[in-house]
């Protein structure tokens, strides 16, 4: 285990594949969900939620079914607060959709695509500086869902990471795989950065790819995220690379 700083980029992960395992009403519904309503599941910094008419986002005004966005707060200062919906999953549970259906054909439920994340105090620079001794992490690579219910995920890291010593950065280290519950990584977030960063919907894109030839030129298209770079107490990595 070691303290983090992660990049945007790498926050971004954690953050679709949180809003995807966790607060689709489809995942709650089959029982794969974490969701509870206001259980703790972050640090009192993390705030997440979808808006599709946020400006500083890529809006997307209506879903694929034709339905108004609205915004729906996810998390809320560390607490779990609402879920979204598309016509069916509303349908059983007798409410309205919130505006979050992909292109059908469909069998991933409503989905956020307009996620951001609550920017903190910070630079970028004080969160590495106050890493006594730990990793710097630019991005997330081929991560995979090893526990739904715990978000568990394992993947490599990429494009960059390196080892941190008394608040500065000492050189780089090889590619890590790390093994880690996303929800243990947003409890253990001690600092946020205030700049925000706007990435495209990756992981989203991927839920859509090889649906049909034509579904594949919305691949990178389906919205995005807004997050800032965190700084985590402890991050499980369980192996390196050869080079």
């Amino acid at each position: 285990d070691y303290p983090v700083v992660l990049d945007p980029y790498a926050v971004s992960d954690v953050v679709e594949y949180i809003a995807y395992l966790g607060f689709s009403a489809l995942a709650v519904q089959e029982g794969r969900s974490f969701y509870e309503r206001g259980k703790r599941i972050g640090s009192p910094l993390v705030s997440i939620w979808d808006d599709g008419h946020d400006p500083e986002g890529l809006p997307l005004a209506f879903d694929f079914e034709g339905v108004a966005k609205q915004r729906v707060d996810l998390v809320r200062a560390g607490e779990a607060v609402d879920l979204v919906y598309d016509s069916l999953t509303a349908g059983r549970e007798g409410k309205r959709s919130t505006g979050h259906a992909l292109p059908a054909p469909n069998p991933w439920g409503p989905f956020a695509i307009n996620i951001a994340m609550a920017g903190g105090d910070a630079s970028r620079d004080e969160l590495v500086r106050g890493l006594k001794r730990g990793l710097l992490v630019t991005r997330f690579h081929y991560t995979n869902v090893v526990h739904p219910k715990r978000a568990i995920i394992t993947g490599m890291t990429r494009d960059g990471t390196f080892l941190v010593e008394d608040g500065e950065i000492v050189g780089p280290v090889r590619n890590l795989r790390f093994t880690q519950s996303y929800l243990d990584a947003l409890t253990g977030v001690d600092a946020v950065s205030r700049e925000r960063k706007l990435l495209r919907g990756y992981f989203t894109s991927l839920l859509v790819t090889g649906v049909s030839r034509e579904r594949r030129t919305l691949k990178g298209f389906l919205g995005g995220s807004v997050v800032p770079a965190l700084r985590i107490e402890a991050f499980t990595f369980t192996g390196a690379t050869e080079h």
